[in-house]
């Protein structure tokens, strides 16, 4: 077995040399012990808060009584206190006679947590003040540090979810520091130790005396990457980034290294740094990634926990603390990712510890869970099947519009009898959609399982599916748009005895719009007599009905909250049940859209279920399965074609294609165009390579998607359409990206004079080229 002490940085080495009890804290400062000379203004928002007298201290701790003692720190003691009417307190007494880096912690801990107020950091009451005394007085928490109740003899070990949400509120914490003032802070200490449990067990954040504070900075480009300032070194041994130990910088990501320590010790119930252990084993975070490394982390984790964590949580738990603990900081996730994962892998617990029933392909379908349909029932609902309430047709069979009970609005399915397979999709669909609950996921009603009939039926969606706005199927606006032209400007449509650029009134006109002189092109006889207001309107409204394709086409920022919700019930079927949930046949016919515009997934005939995995590694790969090929043209993963393997990153790549659709407003396979166009994956994928992905685009987009806006989306559709599984995202990436391509659209929306005045966004045209890598 190899060493991973083979990791360590040499300074690491250096410092375990000199590291001791009381020398676990690193912190390059005087060695001489001088009396402190304190100044004598604090900082002014300290006198909003209680001033104790020195008097008032020693009675509240027994004279700082050896029994009261909580902890021990480089520059004071903790005392638990007794105030006024039995009010207990923390009483941090800093050294009178220290290092003068113990008056740099007092008054930097006075100034912060007068600005900073939030429900994970510990909470300030007072202060002493006395000539040779510097004291701050803190609530106290009943129920310690984190530290005590993972090694502790005295405490029963932490039940798994309950560790989850001491992180999760942790996490909170630090992502405000980071974040959320006016000023960033880098905590710089985060530690086991730091991380107080109050007496409803909510964690909080302590100990800032060396954080430290910067302006919030702005954007230079989508990734989240803070201007880091040089310090002294500051930290404890075994929690210290190893990038921050070789240059002396200090920035965010340190605090996200040493929060991975924490979760590492978290799962583990060992300290951060052990002398008494092999040397491959001193350092928790370098010992804890060798075995992820290795598919031997289950062997290490604590022993109160093996068979209490649910797979899903466990995979997403490991993977979070992995990347956390990544060597380079800029590869590390900023604190509100790491809070978003962390509310994921408690949701996946929760969800496993609610017993989530397995389908069994050969058991009844469950008449108790969904409504069971006679066949005149949904017969009289679609009229038979009468083909003016024919939606659409699938591989299994066709769908129609119906009305049941009191008017309400359904899809019915009919499954085609004549295949094995549309029994068989048949049972899979409805089993799976009576386990499964999101709300990006269509809801099954209830079906038939006639005789001589298979039906499936699921609540309408009024604007059909994201092909159809794409595409523009069922919308012919065409007329309308001519009679609109004709009545404004008097003249025809098109016109062959005009120039070129004027020959379609149509394209003439945008144009003239966009310029702000569509007045000097109108009927000269109707100049003058067209009240403004109602000028205004009619070219507003004739403009969106000249867009092409009908204009019916969502917006960029309605394109995006439409695949951020599939890509959400993409990241529960994946990773929110029991058994993960492979869809298998992802495309934008299959991505309906409700009355309010939400996506949700749909056709679950094709989908298979595999059980969730345990680590082998830290890259989220399900175990794969074999089985027939399904899919369709264009969307179907290479990989899976040529060895007949499907897992959850066949979706991935699907839905990569999806988003290159969106974009572009072309079908995912056409065989009308030339051989090397046909295939819409392959030819963007070409299009970025050689830098005129611009070109490509949605002409009625081109104008209105911010630079950092499409620079996200086109890297992360790139990354899923990756020829090999293993080197794209998994869907829960996908969404936080996307999520973050709309804010990056929303701010640009925001911050953008709009000029047009037919408020139509235009950014400038943007070029960029992504280097192939896979």
């Amino acid at each position: 077995m190899g060493n991973p002490s083979r990791f360590l940085p040499s300074c690491f080495k250096v410092i375990t040399k000199t590291a001791g009890h009381r020398k676990s804290e690193i912190s390059k400062g005087n060695e001489k012990h001088a009396k402190i000379q304190y100044p004598a203004a604090l900082p002014e928002e300290i006198y909003r808060y209680r001033q104790f007298s020195l008097t008032e201290i020693k009675a509240a701790t027994n004279n700082f009584h050896p029994k009261s003692l909580i902890a021990e720190g480089l520059f004071g003691n903790v005392f638990k206190g007794i105030v006024d009417d039995g009010n207990f307190v923390a009483v941090k007494r800093f050294f009178p006679d220290s290092v003068q880096d113990a008056l740099n912690e007092f008054q930097t801990e006075v100034k912060l947590l007068c600005q900073l107020r939030h429900q994970h950091l510990v909470s300030l009451i007072g202060y002493c003040n006395d000539k040779d005394e510097k004291i701050l007085v803190y609530q106290h928490m009943k129920n310690g540090t984190l530290r005590d109740h993972l090694y502790g003899c005295n405490y029963d070990p932490l039940p798994w979810k309950q560790r989850l949400e001491i992180c999760i509120g942790a996490a909170r914490g630090l992502h405000y520091l980071h974040t959320g003032a006016k000023h960033a802070v880098i905590h710089s200490n985060v530690n086991s130790s730091n991380i107080l449990l109050d007496d409803k067990w909510v964690s909080m954040l302590s100990s800032f005396g060396l954080s430290k504070m910067r302006p919030q900075p702005s954007y230079s480009n989508t990734t989240k990457v803070l201007k880091k300032i040089n310090s002294r070194l500051v930290g404890t041994v075994g929690y210290v980034d190893p990038e921050y130990l070789r240059g002396c910088e200090l920035s965010e990501k340190c605090d996200v290294y040493s929060f991975g320590v924490v979760l590492f010790e978290v799962l583990c119930a060992r300290r951060s740094y052990d002398s008494t252990l092999d040397e491959n084993e001193q350092f928790l975070v370098y010992w804890v990634r060798w075995c992820i490394g290795e598919g031997i982390i289950y062997n290490i984790i604590d022993s109160y926990l093996k068979g209490k964590i649910a797979l899903e949580c466990l995979k997403i738990f490991v993977d979070i603390a992995y990347c956390c603990t990544n060597e380079k900081g800029d590869t590390r996730p900023d604190m509100g990712e790491v809070e978003l994962m962390l509310e994921l892998a408690l949701e996946m617990q929760e969800k496993a510890d609610t017993e989530l029933v397995d389908v069994d392909p050969h058991a009844a379908l469950p008449e108790e869970i969904c409504r069971q349909f006679s066949l005149p029932e949904i017969r009289a609902a679609t009229n038979n099947f009468h083909p003016n309430l024919f939606i659409g047709k699938g591989g299994f069979g066709t769908v129609y519009k119906g009305i049941v009970d009191d008017g309400t609005l359904v899809a019915v399915k009919r499954l085609r009898q004549d295949t094995a397979y549309g029994l068989k999709e048949f049972r899979t669909e409805v089993q799976l959609l009576c386990q499964l609950c999101h709300q990006h996921l269509v809801s099954l009603i209830g079906y038939c399982n006639d005789k001589d009939e298979k039906i499936v039926v699921y609540e309408l969606m009024k604007n059909g599916s994201l092909g159809d706005h794409l595409y523009g199927r069922g919308y012919d606006p065409l007329p309308w748009k001519q009679r609109l032209e004709i009545l404004l400007c008097a003249r025809r449509a098109y016109d062959s005895t005009l120039d070129e650029n004027e020959l379609h009134l149509a394209d003439c006109v945008r144009g003239y719009i966009g310029e702000g002189t569509i007045y000097n092109i109108i009927d000269p006889y109707l100049k003058g007599k067209i009240a403004p207001e109602c000028f205004k309107i009619f070219v507003d409204i004739a403009y969106c009905c000249i867009n092409k394709k009908g204009d019916t086409r969502p917006e960029m920022g309605e394109r995006l909250e439409i695949c951020i919700g599939a890509a959400r019930g993409l990241h529960y079927l994946h990773t929110g049940a029991k058994h993960a949930v492979i869809r298998s046949n992802v495309n934008s016919s299959n991505i309906l859209l409700d009355d309010k515009w939400v996506s949700m997934l749909s056709s679950f005939g094709l989908s298979k279920m595999c059980p969730q995995p345990s680590y082998s590694n830290t890259t989220k790969v399900l175990k794969k399965i074999n089985s027939r090929l399904v899919g369709t043209v264009g969307y179907v993963d290479p990989e899976y074609l040529r060895g007949c393997e499907l897992s959850e990153k066949c979706d991935v790549y699907s839905f990569g294609v999806v988003l290159f659709e969106v974009l572009c407003t072309r079908r995912s396979y056409d065989s009308t165009l030339d051989e090397n166009e046909q295939f819409l994956v392959y030819w963007v994928r070409w299009c970025i390579g050689e830098g005129i992905i611009y070109n490509i685009i949605d002409s009625y987009l081109k104008g209105k998607i911010a630079p950092e806006c499409l620079k996200i989306f086109v890297d992360i559709a790139y990354c899923c359409t990756n020829e090999k599984g293993d080197t794209r995202p998994d869907m829960g990436e996908v969404e936080l990206m996307l999520e973050l391509a709309l804010e990056m659209q929303e701010k640009a929306d925001t911050e953008l004079v709009d000029v047009d005045p037919h408020g139509k966004y235009m950014y400038e045209e943007v070029s960029f080229c992504i280097s192939i890598s896979d």
